[in-house]
């Protein structure tokens, strides 16, 4: 980018010279011979209209190549864009992915203790019922006696 912006500069400073110098070229001086600067010879006028006319041809080229150049920076960029968007989607898929498997299997393995530890308490809870049925039936004959 930075050839690209030294090469506009320079035609920029070409193409205003040459037209500095068709100004100049019409100045009221006059030369050592008496005649106006003004009143130069035909091809001297050529070269400077040369001069300006490959400035800015110039400037029209570096212009185009700088557009061109900046244009395929900009679609480098949208690419790059859209390979990480996609990249990062991917990522994200996979992840969510992982982070569900994990937590059906946490609520798999809490499901399972729950249910262990419920059991474990019906058991218990039977066995004092039952205790309780035993001694109160033991009371009661006693009791009775």
């Amino acid at each position: 980018m930075k050839k690209m912006t030294v090469a506009i500069a320079m035609s920029s400073a070409l193409a205003l010279m040459a037209c500095g110098k068709s100004g100049n070229s019409e100045q009221s001086t006059t030369a050592t011979g008496g005649a106006p600067v003004s009143e130069q010879s035909a091809p001297a006028q050529a070269d400077a209209a040369s001069m300006t006319d490959k400035a800015v041809e110039v400037s029209k080229e570096t212009w185009d190549k700088t557009k061109q150049a900046t244009g395929d920076a900009a679609d480098a960029v949208v690419t790059k864009s859209q390979e990480i968007y996609q990249e990062t989607k991917e990522t994200a898929s996979e992840v969510g992915t992982a982070v569900k498997e994990k937590a059906e299997e946490v609520g798999s393995a809490i499901s399972e203790k729950s249910s262990e530890v419920y059991d474990a308490a019906k058991d218990k809870t039977e066995a004092v019922i039952d205790a309780t049925k035993e001694k109160g039936s033991e009371m009661m004959d006693s009791v009775k006696n």
